[in-house]
């Protein structure tokens, strides 16, 4: 009867275990296996992504706050920082880009350059993200950069095998 009582404890001590982790946001440790958060950010499909850092856009400022360039390359992406508009039309006519980030203000320009575009807001208001979410399928948000990291996977994951020449 003691060990029926002990196992029935032991039951009982466990899920409580397991329950109270999950309600205070330990939610990736179960049962002794333990999953960073570097683990679950990392790319499944690596990519190539440019970024557009244009000297008079807020870019520049926002990569310097977020360090959002470094958290893509440690996911696991290639980042390639352009500052000129010349070398960017030359580097996206290669065709070797899988996505482009680049500031909201400079995105209507690159629309049609045969890449995914994606504007970059960094504490936007809700009139500048409505903006920003009707014109363009996505839009990263610099602040929250874990969303940020997953967002741009999610779109080289999903990208064409094959890509269009411009």
């Amino acid at each position: 009867m003691r060990r029926l009582i002990a196992f029935g404890g032991f039951v009982f001590v466990v899920f409580s275990a397991n329950a109270a982790l999950s309600a205070c946001g330990e939610k990736f440790f179960f049962y002794g296996r333990v999953v960073t958060q570097q683990q679950i950010l990392a790319a499944r499909v690596p990519g190539l992504v440019a970024m557009y850092t244009n000297p008079a856009s807020k870019l520049p400022a926002v990569l310097q706050q977020t360090k959002l360039d470094e958290h893509l390359k440690a996911a696991g992406h290639k980042v390639d920082s352009i500052t000129n508009a010349e070398a960017l039309s030359r580097a996206l006519k290669s065709g070797r880009y899988d996505v482009l980030l680049v500031d909201a203000a400079d995105a209507d320009q690159w629309k049609a350059s045969g890449v995914v575009v994606v504007p970059v807001l960094y504490k936007p208001t809700k009139m500048e993200d409505r903006a920003a979410g009707k014109n363009y399928a996505s839009v990263l948000k610099a602040d929250k950069t874990n969303e940020a990291i997953l967002m741009v996977n999610n779109l080289i994951k999903a990208r064409p095998k094959t890509r269009p020449t411009p």
